[in-house]
């Protein structure tokens, strides 16, 4: 029986109110025992039971001695409950919820802060506390901050164990129970995981409900009664008439207790933690105990897959259940068949179905979301206004089963992703899941953000104490290399990046047992800090090679330990394969094994990447090792031969076809730029289908993701959309033979936005992308049309952001001298000039967009809040200064450049070659724009650029970086801002985009249109969330 449908009245009596639990049960006519403690001072499987009967009497008598203290009848008054979830605690709970009070159940756990949060939240002044010495000194630490906090002593068992007084009248309450059971029975907190714990009521009548097994006697759990599902799975069997054994509070859980406590009780159901079943797994008789159950049934945290697919080969009836403190139950995986072996993926429980939306958030992953009309929805809980007001979005993933309908394999939570500094999102749940299975893991939690690859943090268990770091490391290798198999290239974890503790080493987790991850970080900072410091400058090796035994050397740190299929040392990386990641991992490789003679840091991140192949790799690490100089790298020349390169093309060839509707091939569509555009085409009639060539799996779900987040959902469903995956340096764009075809069928229009916007990375790394540009380039050659499709670019102002200032800039080629230093912008420049050979020499239709700064839309004022200048204006937020820059301000909204896109690619006549793409609007930053934010509500005091550098450089000392992000970016602004920065302004001609864009014309005016507001109001909404 899984269904969580509310079960008021049955054989079993009448459930209004949490003490009918109690009440109806003490009035049974055969009493039987509802719950069992193992007895104070004896052995973990020794238990004591109790009937309802004597929990009525113990209740009673304990509310009594409440009455005592001060306490009184109330109608639903807060007051909080501490400590472990032992007899005195259970008689506690009930003995308040009798008197009318609605119990904030707070885990003992809880530091100051939290505690203190939840009491001010819920209005509470009470605490209620057993006598733990500790427990007392937190709550009293956060009385600090609560006025008038009241702390009461826990009653325990030699006061409420008490035999009955004859004629002794029983405590009760004069009420309406029909609407008492409307009103909060319990209050408990999330787990603060990802912040401070938020409370969440439960009112009676979503107390109880029929989601115990009926067969069997008792059952055994493994949970704290301040947990949700702790809370209920007790009281549910209690109210069944089945005995539900508590694990101990006082002893730690280990195997030999569990297995004893199993083989003694033989429990129908067993509800554990993950952690227990690891424990467990670990022993024949752990695991034939787990096997003697009818089901096993887990919650709370996470099951390693190949945990779970251990047991249920070994005979155990493995169930999961699904839900939070904010929305109750979701899905469990019991209802399955009996021959159903997919016990981690859940079924939506049928009640909860229709008001849960599964929000595709890309790669055929998806994010649960909670409609306002679930009864069992927290109030409190809502989070959004999508797709309603009052909805909550769970930040759950999920990936549906190949082939089952309506199954859902939980995978982790938006909030665990981490983002690297190239913007790949490492999932860590299931690395870390493999991991622990390993015997010698206790834990293990991945880290990288913003670095350049991920890490794993690996606690010890008990069996592995005496190991050295480099056995310990060796010993637990190959389970992390079969973590890495089922990972993306990207996510994978190196040997050098295991990072190991030893065992006892505490870490902040949840009541579930589950890592506060962001508190993990903080908590050993100075060790991932110290250990990318190392992987990144330090030399390790003693190998000093040179010449073809180098050589030798590379080829097998490539082919071998990297996997890739080099097959000489002349062999290009980049055909090869290799990614930026793979460079990096290279690097910290050489510098493992090699030295270096002292001169590791005059290696760059990109040193193997830029290099090209072994030869000159070996050559570079060579001269760094004897101190010589290094040979410069000829980048100019490099842009050249990339522009030569790809300039060559197969001249179209006019076809049948005739024109008709438009068809559009769009990359870039789930960026913001390209978003708009699209949005832009759809509202024309005359476009039959646009094609977004995208990256990565899922498509169509990371499509709609996207235009949703961007406020375009209106154009989500259109059916003119065909969103394919595609590799741009594929000549066929790594389509299928038909729709390749296609394409060259039907194309008219190709809009080019997709272009990876990352100033770090070197001009090789952009190899990839040229050829997309030059692929694409020749399907505009290739149709099967009288003329060659449009080919539109967006390109950037960096091509040009080197030259001497001040200066104006053409709407033309410029020189290569001009472009700027960074990767970004030369591979801009040698894409314009590929273009213009295709262009001039083998007649395509192809334009340059160059693109200066672009802003939030008009609708929304959705502006990425991770960009330079926005980071500039959250520094406000906690600095309460901003720069006073000298530096005009010709900003497009992004809206707005969309339609100018548009204008430019139907044009009715051919459109010029290139044209400067920016606001006829120009503001001045400090004169106009400091002022503007000062009116919309920002608090700050206008400084020099100096003083809001060096105040931004005492920021990023203390390490603040999650309060102000923008001291990521110190050092961009130290060199567009600073003493050195270059003084002038560049200015570019838009005359030719003025002529043939009435969009570039009509462009709004920012500052009297009020965007300024539109922006900090998006902002502030998110910073200050």
């Amino acid at each position: 029986m899984d269904s969580t449908q509310p079960d008021n009245t049955s054989s079993l009596g009448e459930f209004l109110i949490l003490d009918d639990l109690i009440t109806v049960r003490a009035n049974d006519e055969e009493q039987v025992p509802i719950l069992a403690y193992p007895r104070p001072g004896k052995g973990i499987a020794d238990f004591e039971c109790f009937t309802g009967r004597d929990l009525d009497r113990f209740i009673d008598h304990a509310l009594k001695e409440y009455l005592k203290c001060g306490l009184a009848p109330v109608d639903n008054q807060v007051i909080a409950l501490s400590g472990p979830s032992d007899l005195d605690y259970v008689v506690t709970l009930f003995s308040l919820s009798r008197l009318g009070y609605k119990t904030l159940m707070l885990s003992p756990r809880l530091a100051p802060p939290a505690i203190a949060n939840l009491l001010k939240v819920t209005g509470c002044t009470s605490v209620i506390h057993p006598n733990l010495p500790t427990l007392i000194s937190t709550i009293s630490r956060a009385s600090g901050e609560v006025p008038d906090l009241k702390l009461v002593s826990m009653v325990v068992r030699s006061q409420f164990d008490q035999p009955e007084v004859p004629k002794e009248l029983r405590f009760a309450r004069s009420i309406d129970k029909h609407e008492e059971r409307k009103k909060v029975a319990i209050i408990c907190h999330s787990s603060g995981s990802t912040g401070l714990p938020k409370p969440i009521s439960q009112t009676h009548n979503r107390f109880i409900a029929t989601i115990s097994e009926m067969r069997g006697t008792c059952e055994f759990s493994t949970f704290p009664l301040y947990h949700t599902w702790g809370n209920k799975v007790c009281f549910n069997t209690m109210w069944i008439r089945k005995t539900m054994y508590m694990h101990s509070t006082t002893a730690p859980m280990t195997a030999d207790g569990l297995i004893e406590v199993l083989q003694k009780v033989k429990p129908s159901i067993f509800h554990a933690v993950p952690y227990a079943l690891k424990l467990l797994s670990e022993r024949k008789e752990g695991v034939e105990a787990m096997a003697s159950c009818l089901e096993v049934l887990f919650s709370g945290s996470q099951c390693p897959e190949s945990l779970g697919d251990y047991l249920t080969s070994q005979g155990v009836r493995l169930s999961m259940l699904f839900g939070a403190t904010e929305f109750g139950s979701f899905g469990t995986s019991r209802s399955r068949p009996a021959d159903d072996p997919n016990w981690n993926y859940l079924r939506i429980i049928p009640s909860v179905k229709p008001h849960v939306q599964m929000k595709p958030i890309g790669d055929n992953k998806y994010e649960s979301v909670f409609l306002p009309s679930l009864s069992q929805l927290s109030a409190s809980a809502a989070n959004s206004d999508d797709p309603v007001p009052g909805s909550f979005h769970s930040k759950d993933i999920f990936t549906p089963h190949p082939t089952i309908p309506d199954a859902w394999k939980y995978i982790g939570r938006l909030d665990d992703r981490i983002t690297l500094i190239n913007g790949e999102k490492v999932l860590p749940t299931p690395i870390e899941g493999r991991v622990k299975v390993d015997p010698l893991v206790r834990e293990a939690v991945v880290f990288g953000i913003e670095k350049t690859i991920p890490g794993i943090l690996i606690i010890r268990s008990d069996a592995a104490r005496d190991m050295s770091d480099a056995e310990y490391i060796n010993a637990v290798w190959a389970s992390v290399q079969e973590a890495n198999s089922n990972a993306e290239t990207f996510s994978q974890i190196s040997k050098e990046m295991i990072l190991p503790f030893p065992s006892g080493t505490e870490y902040p987790i949840t009541d579930k047992g589950t890592i506060i991850r962001a508190q993990v970080y903080q908590k050993f900072a100075d060790e991932i800090e110290e250990m990318y410091r190392r992987f990144e400058s330090t030399e390790k090796g003693t190998l000093e090679l040179e010449g073809q035994a180098l050589e030798t050397y590379l080829m097998k740190i490539f082919t071998e330990e990297l996997g890739l299929p080099i097959a000489s040392p002349e062999a290009d990386f980049f055909a090869a394969g290799m990614d930026s990641l793979q460079s990096i991992q290279a690097r910290g490789l050489i510098l493992r094994d090699l030295y270096m003679g002292g001169n590791a840091g005059r290696l760059g991140q990109n040193v193997v990447f830029e290099s090209g192949n072994v030869s000159r790799l070996a050559k570079k690490l060579e001269a760094v090792r004897k101190g010589g100089d290094l040979k410069r790298e000829d980048v100019l020349g490099a842009m050249r031969n990339a522009v030569e390169e790809e300039s060559d093309f197969v001249a179209h060839v006019p076809g049948p076809g005739t024109f008709g509707k438009s068809t559009v091939v769009l990359t870039g569509a789930t960026g913001s730029i390209g978003g708009h555009i699209l949005a832009k085409l759809l509202a024309r009639d005359d476009i039959a289908k646009v094609y977004c060539l995208t990256r990565g799996s899922s498509p169509d779900s990371r499509l709609k993701d996207s235009l949703i987040n961007r406020g375009l959902s209106e154009i989500s469903s259109d059916r003119r959309i065909i969103a394919l995956t595609s590799d741009l340096s594929s000549p066929s764009l790594s389509l299928d033979a038909p729709t390749f075809a296609a394409l060259k069928t039907s194309t008219t229009h190709i809009i080019h936005s997709a272009w990876p916007v990352n100033f770090n990375l070197s001009f090789p790394a952009f190899r990839k992308d040229i050829l997309g540009l030059h692929n694409l380039l020749q399907l505009s050659l290739s149709v099967h049309l009288p003329q060659p499709a449009r080919f539109i670019f967006c390109s950037s102002i960096s091509v040009a952001m080197g030259s001497p200032r001040p200066s104006t800039i053409e709407e033309d080629l410029v020189a290569i001298s001009t472009c700027s230093p960074g990767g970004y912008g030369r591979s801009k420049w040698v894409a314009e000039n590929i273009i213009y050979n295709a262009a001039v020499k083998y007649g395509a239709d192809a334009h340059i967009l160059r693109i200066r700064q672009i802003v939030g839309d008009a609708k929304f004022g959705i502006w990425n809040d991770t960009e330079a200048i926005p980071l500039i204006f959250r520094s406000a937020l906690t600095m309460k200064i901003l720069p006073e820059l000298d530096m005009t301000c010709p900003w497009l909204p992004v809206d707005t450049l969309a339609q100018i896109i548009l204008d430019l690619t139907f044009l009715p006549r051919t459109p010029e070659l290139i044209y400067n793409i920016r606001s006829p609007h120009t503001f001045s930053w400090t004169r106009d724009l400091l002022p503007a934010l000062r009116s919309c509500g920002l608090e700050f005091k206008a400084v020099s650029p100096s003083v809001w550098l060096a105040q931004l450089r005492s920021a990023a000392r203390l390490a603040n970086a999650d309060r102000n992000p923008a001291v990521k970016l110190l050092e961009y602004y130290e060199r567009s801002y600073g003493e050195s920065a270059p003084v002038g302004e560049i200015s570019f001609r838009i005359e030719r985009g003025l002529r043939d864009s009435e969009a570039l014309r009509r462009a709004p005016v920012l500052l009297d249109e009020g965007y300024i507001g539109k922006f900090l109001g998006a902002w502030l909404k998110k910073w200050e969330a």
